[in-house]
């Protein structure tokens, strides 16, 4: 399992975010992150996750995914997972369904 740092949440404006951390391993340090837009009623909907294909494997895209909803808990704001990993994610944790817009 690679090295990761606690995952970092950047406003990037425009309703914009991200979550970010770095994931290490002997070939060098890469950044992983997930982001999303608001929409105008509020939702906040997860577009993206990245982790470089040196990484993989290691379940760091679900820390991501997690990080994230635990955010959007946090800021009581409820998601729609565009990202077709997130929505895996999300059937695969049903605990998670009562925070997805529909």
């Amino acid at each position: 399992m690679p090295q990761i740092t606690e995952p970092v949440f950047e406003d990037l404006g425009s309703g914009r975010g991200r979550l970010t951390f770095v994931g290490d391993m002997a070939a060098g340090a890469h950044l992983c992150e997930i982001t999303w837009y608001h929409r105008p009623d509020g939702i906040r909907v997860l577009d993206h996750t990245f982790v470089p294909p040196t990484l993989t494997g290691h379940g760091l895209a679900a820390i991501l995914t997690e990080a994230a909803l635990n955010r959007a808990r946090k800021d009581q704001v409820r998601i729609l997972p565009h990202c077709s990993y997130v929505a895996r994610w999300i059937d695969r944790h049903p605990e998670w369904q009562e925070w997805v817009a529909t």
